[in-house]
């Protein structure tokens, strides 16, 4: 196949550049090529193409704070620390000083090295074509970058103009006194997660000493999305309890909540049927085959202490409530386990049991344990919780593969794919201890 200096360019078209519209696939590999070539020419030849002249971006096609860049600034801009992610022809907004950087008309999308002399000496207040009349070094800002100020506790009462330093300090203009440190704030992640806003490329803000790029660690990640009933939650516990990841103890008082919120829910289902069974009872639609059991229910009494208890807690779940209900106090616990030892509650049960959610069934065999304010969940009851993504928003947990692991079979074709051997193994791995849990995948 001949040198392949520029990548994958026939003879005719080395030295020429490339139709910008097959830039995304620039350095990424095709089948072809993987059958063909071992993996270290495999390697050459897409380090040639990524990095040889003829192959790189027109500078002219690059514009910032309005004026358009030169091939010396292009490659200032390319080859800084923190150069901003997929670059491609267009006009783009560089505040010098923070370092943030986003396209013309738009909120920023990345913070690279702050202090480049490249474009326009000057970003325009209106570059990101903000509406709040509160500005960051010169720029007015976009509501979602104001929403995000304000998650975080930035006052900005006053529609003030802020001067916002590297590091994340924050000052108004013309004062001395530093007012705070943005990305220091307790809830700065979350918020740029929520909000899709960039985050400093490390944790200080501070240009880091640059590791040689043989030294770094590779990084796999896997994204578990779904709808709220999906799994993707579950995995998740499963995958902290597989690789031995503690829940902190602010996230247990808080899991500690949701169960036994849940648990209100789920007693709530078994006082309505028994609402409904007592309904039908009065009205003669059940069935003979059934009358015994029906009339089981309704001669068992309940207290009047108990029943104002029953009739609160419906009322509570049909106004939706109950997601702000607080953890169990000692009081609620032992009228909770005085309903639940009435017969009629009881016999309600043992009908509702086979059409009750597993969930359900599981906390309702522990009600009297759970209901308590001692209560401790363990790692079981934390993998049947149900409500879990809520409290944690996005989520992540840090695993590694041991050197060892048996290698799963996989077609030629993705024999080079690193990312495939990571779905493979996790997903082994989590339906082997499902297994064992006799849980399984639905």
């Amino acid at each position: 196949m001949g040198a392949m200096p520029e990548g994958r360019k026939c003879v005719t078209c080395i030295g020429l550049g490339i139709d910008e519209s097959n830039r995304r696939s620039l350095g990424k590999c095709s089948r072809m090529l993987k059958r063909v070539l071992t993996d270290s020419e495999l390697k050459h030849v897409m380090s040639n193409e990524m990095s040889c002249r003829a192959n790189q971006m027109p500078s002219r096609l690059i514009a910032v704070n309005g004026k358009p860049l030169n091939e010396d600034e292009l490659f200032m801009l390319q080859n800084c620390p923190h150069p901003p992610k997929k670059l491609k022809p267009g006009d783009y907004w560089y505040d010098k000083v923070a370092g943030y950087w986003g396209k013309v008309g738009e909120k920023p999308c990345h913070i690279i090295s702050p202090d480049m002399k490249i474009g326009g000496s000057n970003i325009k207040k209106e570059a990101s074509n903000g509406d709040t009349e509160i500005c960051i070094n010169n720029r007015e800002i976009t509501k979602t970058e104001l929403m995000m100020l304000k998650m975080v506790g930035v006052h900005c009462e006053g529609k003030p103009h802020f001067w916002v330093n590297p590091d994340g300090t924050y000052l108004e203009e013309g004062q001395n006194r530093v007012l705070g440190n943005i990305w220091n704030k307790k809830r700065a992640k979350l918020a740029c997660a929520m909000f899709s806003l960039p985050l400093p490329p490390t944790s200080s803000a501070v240009e880091p000493n640059v590791e040689p790029i043989s030294n770094k660690k590779k990084l796999n990640k896997l994204l578990l999305v779904g709808n709220d009933t999906c799994g993707a939650t579950t995995v998740y516990k499963q995958a902290r309890s597989l690789y031995g990841i503690p829940f902190s103890e602010d996230d247990r008082e808080r899991i500690k909540f949701i169960i036994q919120t849940n648990l209100y829910a789920y007693l709530a289902m078994v006082l309505e049927a028994h609402e409904r069974f007592e309904e039908e009872m009065n009205n003669n639609h059940y069935s003979d085959q059934t009358g015994d059991v029906i009339t089981a229910i309704t001669v068992s009494s309940i207290s009047p202490r108990l029943k104002h208890f029953a009739d609160w807690l419906l009322k509570e779940k049909e106004d939706g409530n109950l997601k702000i209900f607080p953890a169990s106090s000692r009081e609620n616990a032992q009228t909770v386990a005085d309903l639940w030892r009435v017969p009629a509650i009881q016999d309600t049960y043992k009908l509702l049991r086979d059409t009750l959610p597993r969930n359900a069934v599981y906390f309702l065999e522990r009600i009297l344990e759970v209901s308590r304010s001692e209560y401790e969940p363990s790692d079981m009851d934390i993998l049947q919780a149900e409500g879990l993504s809520s409290m944690e928003g996005l989520s992540c947990v840090d695993f590694s593969f041991p050197s060892n692991t048996q290698e799963v079979s996989l077609d030629t074709d993705d024999q080079h794919d690193p990312n495939m051997k990571l779905v493979l193994y996790l997903f082994l791995e989590l339906h082997s201890s499902y297994m064992k849990l006799g849980m399984g995948f639905g």
